[in-house]
This record gives C-alpha cells, sequence and structure tokens, in this order.
C-alpha cells in the first residue's frame, strides 16, 4: 500500500480550498433564501451579514486598485509625453 505524506502547508492548501468551496456553496444557498429560512438556522443571519459586507469591501478593494493602476498608467503616459525622443532613448525606453 502506498503511503503520501502530506506537509502542514498541504494540510492548510487544502483545508483553505474546501473552506473556499463551502463558502462559495453557502452563499448560493443564502442568496435564495428568504430571511424566515434564514431565521432557521441561529448563526446564519449573522453569517450572510458578515459575509455580504466581506464581499462589499471585497469588490470596493478590487475596483480601488483597479482606478489606481489605470491612474498609474495615466500618469506614466503623461510623464512619457513630455520625454524627448532623445531623453527616452537616453533612458533606455522605446518608442512605442
Amino acid at each position: 500500500m502506498a503511503c503520501t505524506y502530506y506537509s502542514d502547508d498541504d494540510y492548510l492548501r487544502m483545508a483553505r480550498a474546501e473552506r473556499e468551496q463551502l463558502t462559495r456553496m453557502l452563499c448560493e444557498v443564502c442568496t435564495r433564501l428568504d430571511a424566515e429560512a434564514l431565521a432557521a438556522i441561529p448563526e446564519l443571519p449573522e453569517w450572510w451579514r458578515k459575509h455580504q459586507e466581506d464581499d462589499r469591501r471585497r469588490a470596493e478593494h478590487e475596483r480601488a486598485a483597479v482606478e489606481s493602476e489605470a491612474q498609474h498608467k495615466a500618469t506614466k503616459r503623461a510623464a512619457l509625453a513630455k520625454l524627448t525622443h532623445a531623453e527616452r532613448r537616453a533612458l533606455g525606453i522605446r518608442d512605442e
């Protein structure tokens, strides 16, 4: 019989993947339930409220990151546009 060795990192990775899968499934179930059905399990309404808040914060963070990246690219484009061909070459920047 073959033995399998899992490191602590392997167990953590597997547990994290399982937690994420269960969270996705529970989120889908809660999305389809009404308030009365949610209240049937005492811990569920609080979990659902916290999960929705976490999702809102995550979406806000992702949106801010996209906006920040867009602003960074615009600033870089504006700065590069001010350089002459000779300055760009001296800095090792290819003309696009």
